[in-house]
């Protein structure tokens, strides 16, 4: 369109202040691009993938102290951790549940634009290591929660968020043997759930309250 507009055919040109507009909403989405690329790809390339023991207490704070620590204060987000002890160590990746967790906690941080709990928790369950971030936020509808893990679908202004957060998570947490499950309710907040393997896991558990994602 810039190229269009210089044209003498069209009998004028474009001003600084034009110019500068436009060379700003092309480097804000060329960039915006690339972090869609760069993540995307980071998750198809499965040799990356190391698969170690680990503690998944360990894996949380990681994820959250940094982020929590910059934004949090002077966002009125109360911080509960809640881990379970003597936790066996998950098998997984490492990098790979960090990039999860950060994107939850993220997420969890946006939906209270004023204020509220944010709650991070650890426990066995039936063989598994679950990790369960939790907000007391907005909260989702029906119609979202149907179409939350759509690629590029985002419930967040265009300005915060690509909508494909939430679909690399699902895939990163599905690739390395896990399951995802989410429940949220409008105005009553979110909880997302991981259960991830560990050297061992047998049984099940009713999960009437949970959807789970295929």
């Amino acid at each position: 369109m810039m190229k269009d507009l210089q044209d003498p055919q069209f009998g004028r040109e474009l001003t600084t202040q034009e110019l500068k507009l436009r060379l700003n909403t092309i480097h804000s989405a060329v960039y915006r691009c690339r972090d869609i690329t760069q993540k995307l790809s980071s998750f198809v390339r499965q040799s990356e993938v190391k698969i170690l023991p680990h503690s998944i207490n360990e894996i949380v704070d990681e994820a959250a102290d940094g982020l929590l620590g910059r934004k949090l204060p002077l966002a009125h987000i109360d911080v509960v951790k809640r881990y379970g002890a003597d936790l066996p160590r998950v098998e997984t990746d490492r990098a790979q549940i960090v990039q999860v967790l950060v994107n939850l906690i993220r997420n969890a941080v946006d939906a209270m634009e004023r204020g509220g709990t944010l709650t991070l928790e650890t426990h066995l369950r039936d063989g598994r290591v679950s990790v369960s971030v939790r907000d007391t936020g907005c909260g989702m509808t029906p119609d979202q929660l149907e179409r939350l893990f759509t690629p590029f679908f985002t419930t967040k202004p265009s300005s915060k968020g690509t909508g494909r957060g939430l679909s690399v998570s699902l895939g990163i947490i599905k690739n390395l043997g896990g399951e995802f499950f989410v429940g949220s309710e409008p105005g009553r907040g979110s909880r997302f759930r991981s259960d991830l393997p560990t050297e061992e896991f047998s049984g099940e558990e009713s999960r009437a309250e949970w959807a789970q994602v295929k």
